[in-house]
């Protein structure tokens, strides 16, 4: 049996003597919603409009305070209460935790006015009420991808459909104020590493300055092994030469090799191949030594920190990690013959250590009742948010909503989870996946 939705009557205003006395009631289906004294509603409706700066939810709302205002005991259209019921649930839902007890009161008298079952999200929901501009901007971060392009092909495919994320006339061009954050380990254990890559550098190429692709510990791994895959070429079997670089290297140990496979595909055998293009004029190597090895963005006047890895204790406080970003920038830029030779560089402590941003697992140790502690890591690195993968789990990981892990497992020799990404919009965080789900971590005030 379907339930019936009640049908908004009238708004009106009674006991007009004076302001202390007067009341605003909401009649539906014969049942008062009172709204409040006059003064009270004024001194509520000032705060709201105020924070929502006139944007649509403010001037919805700017408008029924006139007509209150205006109209005593006149009827207010049914559809039109509808829709301020409507955006008085969606505001409160989204900024209650800014607002006066006052001002939520009034919120949810309002709310109150239409009893229907919320409908899911639809598409374009997460957007911020504005289009993404410079002023008003969206990043998305995805993580740990490891040769499954399929992932990377339905999470671009999620942000066109779901959230227009890209121009219509360019699939690959972003809309203006979006920025992609990849935390790295694209290649590895999947057999499709080579077109995640090519993919990245071709948006990268059409979006300059908004793809920012990390570095993560298995390019750091392949790197540090390359002079050993350039002697091992050289040997007359292939695979004799692979499987001793699985066996002698730690990136051959973590996967490597099925990464090097993919380069035979052509004329060369793969590990000869390997050799020529993961040098550093060769195009895959001269794009794996152009990753970042950590990012930061403001938000919404909130500061996002994204790394590949976790942030140990001893990097809390700010100058420390400063002076230690410096030092791995540093080290990134030694020359390799200065270094002596790949392994001397890229194993180098500052990059290879488990304390470090390639390694780190710290964060796992957190659970939901450590608030303060997750607030601490926060506040001593001088960001509202960090955002993280290398630490595969089933879905995104929150750590008390300020620590995000969201390395999620998607290739199928790491699980073959659903693929997912974290989206920074000016008013919300949100998990999302290709299946259609989200979830809102984070409600921010604009």
């Amino acid at each position: 049996m379907k339930t019936k939705t009640p049908k908004t009557e009238a708004i009106v205003s009674q006991e007009i003597e004076t302001d202390r006395s007067a009341r605003f009631f909401c009649v539906t289906d014969g049942r008062k919603v009172s709204l409040g004294t006059l003064a009270e509603f004024r001194q509520a409706t000032a705060e709201i409009t105020d924070y929502t700066g006139g944007s649509s939810g403010g001037g919805a709302f700017s408008a029924l305070w006139g007509f209150l205002l205006d109209n005593h005991g006149s009827l207010l259209r049914p559809d039109h209460a509808e829709m301020i019921a409507k955006e008085a649930a969606a505001f409160h839902a989204m900024c209650s935790a800014g607002l006066s007890s006052r001002a939520n009161t009034l919120l949810q008298r309002l709310a109150s006015v239409i009893q229907k079952e919320q409908k899911p999200d639809q598409p374009g929901d997460c957007l911020p009420e504005m289009a993404p501009s410079a002023k008003n901007k969206v990043v998305v971060a995805i993580g740990d991808l490891h040769g499954h392009y399929p992932a990377l092909e339905q999470l671009l495919a999620h942000l066109r459909s779901r959230y227009n994320l890209f121009e219509h006339s360019d699939p690959d061009k972003l809309r203006r104020g979006v920025t992609l954050v990849f935390t790295g380990d694209y290649i590895d254990r999947g057999n499709n590493a080579l077109a995640i890559i090519e993919k990245l550098r071709k948006i990268s190429v059409t979006n300059p300055g908004h793809v920012i692709t990390l570095l993560g510990n298995h390019e750091l791994l392949a790197l540090e092994a390359y002079d050993k895959a350039t002697e091992l070429a050289k040997l007359d079997s292939e695979e004799a030469a692979i499987a001793e670089y699985r066996n002698a290297t730690w990136h051959g140990m973590n996967g490597g090799d099925q990464f090097i496979r993919e380069f035979g595909q052509h004329t060369l055998p793969a590990l000869k191949s390997y050799s020529v293009r993961m040098a550093r004029s060769g195009d895959i190597g001269k794009w794996i030594r152009s990753l970042s090895p950590f990012f930061e963005i403001n938000v919404a006047r909130k500061k996002i920190l994204f790394m590949h890895a976790d942030l140990t204790e001893q990097l809390n406080d700010r100058k420390v990690l400063d002076r230690y970003l410096q030092e791995v920038k540093k080290q990134l830029q030694v020359g390799t013959a200065e270094a002596g030779g790949t392994r001397a560089k890229y194993g180098d402590q500052i990059l290879n250590s488990s304390n470090g941003i390639f390694w780190n697992r710290s964060f796992s140790k957190f659970d939901d009742n450590n608030q303060e502690g997750i607030d601490k890591i926060c506040k001593s690195a001088r960001v509202d948010f960090i955002v993280t993968g290398h630490t595969p789990h089933s879905a995104i990981k929150s750590y008390g909503n300020r620590i995000f892990d969201i390395d999620v497992g998607m290739t199928p020799k790491c699980g073959g989870n659903m693929p997912q990404a974290l989206m920074f919009c000016s008013d919300r965080i949100v998990g999302f996946g290709v299946s259609g789900t989200e979830t809102t971590f984070v409600r921010t005030r604009r």
